[in-house]
């Protein structure tokens, strides 16, 4: 089948503003080609590229759920937690994090 392969970079912060330029853990959930559902997820994440990933697609798609969390950067409007997958290596749910898809 189809794979597309990707770049995963923290871009969020950096030492140019006055911080550490690192963000607490990223973690990439997708289908890896071998057709198992992987979370891939990174701790201390200074700026810049992180890793390069596979996906596999299904139907001419595939699916990324990239979460990033940081205390003070990152949070819910209404206090929410968003809610990780459990194959992303203990990465607990909490509200100081953002969830993003990418299609």
């Amino acid at each position: 089948g189809e794979t597309v392969t990707f770049s995963l970079k923290q871009v969020w912060r950096s030492t140019e503003d006055g911080e550490d330029g690192a963000v607490a853990w990223l973690a990439a959930d997708y289908e890896s080609p071998n057709g198992n559902l992987e979370c891939s997820r990174y701790n201390n994440v200074q700026t810049g590229h992180v890793s390069t990933l596979t996906a596999q697609c299904i139907d001419g798609w595939a699916i990324v759920d990239l979460y990033a969390q940081e205390n003070g950067l990152f949070g819910q409007l209404d206090g929410s937690d968003i809610l990780v997958p459990s194959a992303c290596n203990g990465a607990k749910n909490g509200s100081n994090m953002c969830h993003f898809r990418y299609v």
